[in-house]
């Protein structure tokens, strides 16, 4: 049972800098401030031939000098994700959301990417002068089995 356990097993990681707190399986990597993230939780590889680590990350922007509304936020992030995907994204949910008990949004959409075809979740809200997003990103057919565990960093989210 104690292999159970460990597998299970969640560990609370804190921000002080961006503001959140946040949990995440015991077993996977971490990686802070990388690519534009404030941290990016990666999957353990499952072999050799696991070319992508399904992930979920946090980016934290200041919207000091351009406040915006959560309406105004989600037009231009969703404007952003199909300029960066143009056709090759396809949005299955568009829909409101709570995160960390605010008013949120939530978007999962796939993508043709170069190496693999990816699905992802992403989540936002503001809070005072930030925006905080969280996004998952799985293989398309590995995205169902992760899930159970992204959703479960992204319930534990709390900005502080």
């Amino acid at each position: 049972a104690l292999i159970l356990y460990q597998r299970n097993k969640f560990i609370r990681y804190s921000s002080y800098e961006d503001g959140y707190s946040i949990s995440y399986p015991a077993s996977w990597a971490i990686k802070e401030k990388s690519d534009g993230a404030s941290v990016i939780f990666l999957s353990a590889q499952e072999s050799a031939f696991d070319i992508f680590m399904e992930n979920v990350n946090v980016v934290v922007q200041d919207l000091s000098n351009n406040p915006r509304s959560l309406d105004s936020y989600t037009e231009t992030a969703i404007l952003q994700l199909q300029a960066v995907f143009q056709q090759n994204m396809e949005i299955i949910a568009n829909e409101s959301f709570y995160l960390s008990g605010q008013p949120a949004h939530k978007i999962v959409f796939t993508a043709k990417g170069d190496q693999a075809d990816l699905k992802f979740m992403n989540v936002w809200t503001i809070k005072g002068q930030k925006a905080y997003q969280i996004t998952y990103a799985a293989l398309i057919d590995k995205f169902d089995t992760y899930l159970g565990k992204a959703d479960r960093i992204i319930n534990s989210f709390n900005i502080e």
